[in-house]
């Protein structure tokens, strides 16, 4: 018998909001959380969701930035310290729990306007039960 998920497959479509173009990713998108690392105000993506993940961190070119690390798995990524840009929470199967931020990052004033949106605040609150992990940003 065929297993319920090998029934369907996923198809990832991106669209520019403004413009309602159509994005061609040059990286997979599945499994991936939006997170604004440097503070720019545009998201980069984290591949840390599933099992199948890269464990890699992208830019919207495609641009591998860095890496997690074997097995890292998302918890939080969002602004959770007191640092410029948001912030990566990962846990490991050793049990392990590791935080990342960008040592030059630097809030600009779109970051800083998303981080005090009422939408920002409601929707973090939500990580606590894991939920809302991607409703926090995008590209």
């Amino acid at each position: 018998m065929q297993r319920f998920a090998e029934k369907f497959e996923s198809h990832i479509f991106i669209i520019d909001s403004f413009s309602g173009q159509k994005i061609e990713l040059l990286f997979p998108g599945y499994n991936m959380i939006p997170v604004d690392l440097n503070g720019d105000g545009v998201h980069e993506l984290a591949s840390a969701l599933g099992e199948q993940s890269d464990r890699n961190i992208y830019n919207i070119e495609g641009n591998v930035l860095g890496s997690l690390g074997a097995r890292a798995l998302i918890s939080m990524a969002s602004k959770f310290i007191d640092l410029p840009g948001e912030q990566i929470m990962a846990y490991f199967h050793d049990g392990r729990i590791k935080i990342f931020a960008d040592k030059n990052a630097r809030d600009s004033g779109a970051a800083q306007k998303q981080y005090q949106h009422l939408y920002y605040h409601a929707n973090h609150k939500l990580t606590a039960q894991g939920y809302n992990l991607v409703n926090l940003g995008g590209l």
